[in-house]
């Protein structure tokens, strides 16, 4: 069983009952498949934060979202032995070493789900996705050792640059710098006008890093995880 599933949108116009009865029906569709539901607010808003926290959310983390006006950084370069793959459709041990990779340096990161190798293959013929933008990290000896996704944001002249991710055993060798300027500069290749992407706020190292290469926050986001028996108990009919 998956152990979590994001809520990608889940807004009323009504009032608190109207959202309540959403709340609960999103439970209600997740429970046979996962058992908690994860999703972003602002961490200002009152409403309907207290409504989720009253039906058992609670704060995991809060993101920031981070942006550059142009993807003007510096070219990237590779420290020794060390290449970026892209991948391609077909490239099924491609794929499966991204979907190892990527998972197992996303598991430290609250909120984070896995991913599957059907996604990346539908990402790959997906047109939100420019030629080169799932791509692996490989050791001198080849061996997939990260990762980088870069999509078009909702904005469409901006890159939303993601999933950067190096194994422990290599990092503080300048890796996570090289991924972001790759994707920069397939930002440019492309004809993207400007890059985002989003980072956990106690990240004090990749804050750091984005920081150096020209990126601001622009806005951040509390992500909410709540139990489904929790949620489906909190907010059954004639409760509260």
């Amino acid at each position: 069983m998956e152990t979590g599933a994001r809520v990608a949108v889940l807004h009323a116009r009504g009032g608190p009952g109207d959202y309540r009865a959403l709340l609960a029906a999103a439970a209600r569709a997740a429970a046979p498949a996962v058992d908690e539901l994860y999703l972003f607010l602002p961490p200002d808003r009152a409403l309907p934060g207290d409504i989720l926290r009253e039906a058992g959310f609670k704060t995991e983390r809060i993101a920031y979202e981070m942006a550059r006006d142009d993807p003007g950084l510096e070219e990237p370069e590779a420290p020794p032995g060390y290449r970026l793959d892209p991948l391609s459709r077909g490239d099924e041990d491609g794929i499966s070493a991204y979907v190892e990779v990527r998972n197992r340096n996303f598991r430290e990161v609250l909120g984070s789900l896995s991913i599957r190798a059907e996604a990346v293959r539908a990402d790959l013929e997906s047109p939100g996705i420019p030629p080169g933008g799932l791509a692996i990290l490989r050791a001198p000896d080849g061996s997939p050792c990260g990762t980088m996704r870069a999509e078009r944001d909702v904005e469409p002249d901006c890159l939303s640059i993601g999933a950067l991710s190096v194994d422990r055993e290599h990092r503080g060798r300048g890796l996570g710098r090289f991924l972001l300027r790759s994707a920069a500069a397939l930002g440019r290749r492309e004809g993207f006008r400007s890059l985002s992407l989003s980072v956990n706020a106690r990240n004090a190292r990749a804050l750091g890093l984005y920081e150096s290469e020209g990126f601001t926050v622009r806005s951040s986001w509390a992500c909410l995880a709540g139990r489904i028996p929790v949620i489906l108990e909190r907010t059954a009919p004639g409760r509260g």
